[in-house]
């Protein structure tokens, strides 16, 4: 407990027995039957003390055993803190990989009438290309614009030749 919080506490006793020291009504009528003497006014003090030290004592191994047990919640939860920041960190790697590549693959004139979805999988530090292609070239080509615009990722080509209508 902090030692504003005592100080508080031992202030409102005191003033409390203060007054109740200075006000006795035995013969319950309203008046006091007489007036506290210092020396009962300072033995009300110092026993309102006792009580506010007394009552801190009790409550320090529960505030203590509080402490230890909010620590360990603590320490338990760094492993899931720390393991969801890596998932976030990794779903935002691969949102922006997977734009790099898609906008590059949309943007290539070489690739007109493709139809190529891209999965990027940082855990793996892979790239899935999947769909449909009209010519190998195209397949070659997307291929290499996947691994300029994620270097160090293994792509996996997974595009079929779609069959040419008409």
């Amino acid at each position: 407990m902090n030692r504003s919080l005592l100080s508080s506490c031992s202030l409102v006793l005191s003033l409390s027995a203060l007054f109740l020291a200075g006000c006795t009504d035995k013969n319950k009528n309203g008046q006091p039957d007489s007036v506290a003497t210092d020396s009962q006014i300072k033995n009300s003090v110092e026993n309102a003390g006792k009580k506010v030290e007394n009552a801190v004592d009790k409550m320090k191994p529960a505030a203590q055993d509080a402490a230890k047990k909010m620590e360990k919640a603590a320490d338990q939860m760094k492993p899931v803190v720390e393991d969801a920041t890596k998932s976030a960190a990794n779903a935002a790697e691969a949102g922006v990989t997977t734009s790099k590549i898609k906008l590059a693959l949309e943007n290539e004139p070489g690739l007109r009438g493709a139809e190529i979805n891209v999965d990027t999988m940082p855990a793996k530090n892979t790239v899935a290309l999947r769909g449909s292609v009209i010519t190998i070239g195209q397949k070659a080509l997307a291929e290499k614009i996947t691994k300029v615009r994620a270097p160090g990722y293994k792509v996996v080509d997974q595009l079929t030749l779609a069959k040419k209508v008409g």
